[in-house]
C-alpha cells in the first residue's frame, strides 16, 4: 500500500497522470523476476534497488517510467533509512523480513494506510486490472496478494514493529524528497 500512497502524493504534487504513474509505481512488484525488475544489488546482508543504474538506463521519461523509478526510490529509502531502526531488536536486517516480524505488520499497516490517505479502492482496482508487465511474465501470486490487500476488509490489531505515526511521517517526507528528485530528472 505504501507504493499506492507514494504514487498518490507525488502525482498530486507534480501534476502527473495518476493512472500511468501508479501503474509504473506498482509494476516492479508484479513481475516474476523481482531481482531484475528492481535492479537489485547487494548491500550488506540484503539486496537493494540500484536506483542510479535504473535512472541512467531510462530512455523515455513518461509518467509510467517516473512511477517505476519512484517505486525503486521508495524501496531504497525504506531499506536504507527506515528499516535500520529495527536493528535494535537484535535481529540482522534480513531476518527482520520474516513472517513474524515486519511482514506480520503489513496487513494491519496496509489497511490503516488505505483509510488514512483516503485511497480509492475502486480506482486502484481499475488500475490493477490494466497492468501490462511490458512483456515480462506477470507474477500472479504477487498480483493476487496486492488485489487482496486492497480489497481486504478493515483489519484490526496492534502493530508490533512499525509505529504508524512514524511510518506516515516517513512516507510523507520521503514522497516529497522523491518528487523533488523525479522533478530534477525532467528538467
Amino acid at each position: 500500500m505504501s507504493h499506492f500512497v507514494c504514487a498518490k502524493l507525488i502525482s498530486e504534487q507534480l501534476g502527473l497522470d495518476e493512472q500511468d504513474f501508479t501503474v509504473g509505481n506498482i509494476l516492479p512488484d508484479l513481475v516474476q523476476n523481482q531481482t531484475c525488475s528492481h535492479f537489485k544489488i547487494q548491500k550488506g546482508q540484503i539486496y537493494v534497488p540500484d536506483v542510479e543504474f535504473a535512472v541512467n538506463s531510462v530512455i523515455n521519461l513518461d509518467d509510467t517510467t517516473r512511477g517505476y523509478l519512484t517505486h525503486l526510490m521508495l524501496d531504497r529509502r525504506y531499506l536504507d533509512t527506515y528499516v535500520p531502526q529495527f536493528g535494535q531488536h537484535g535481529d540482522n536486517v534480513a531476518e527482520l523480513f520474516s513472517g513474524d516480524k515486519i511482514y506480520a505488520d503489513y496487513s494491519i499497516l496496509n489497511a490503516r494506510l488505505l483509510e488514512y490517505f483516503n485511497l480509492d479502492k475502486d480506482k486502484i482496482n481499475e488500475i490493477m486490472q490494466h497492468i501490462n508487465t511490458c512483456g515480462y511474465p506477470k507474477d500472479e501470486a504477487s498480483f493476487i496478494k496486492n488485489i487482496n490487500q486492497i480489497n481486504r476488509p478493515k483489519v484490526d490489531g496492534k502493530l508490533r514493529f512499525i509505529n504508524f505515526d512514524e511510518y506516515v511521517t516517513f512516507l510523507k517526507k520521503t514522497s516529497k524528497e522523491i518528487a523533488q528528485e523525479i522533478n530534477l530528472l525532467v528538467n
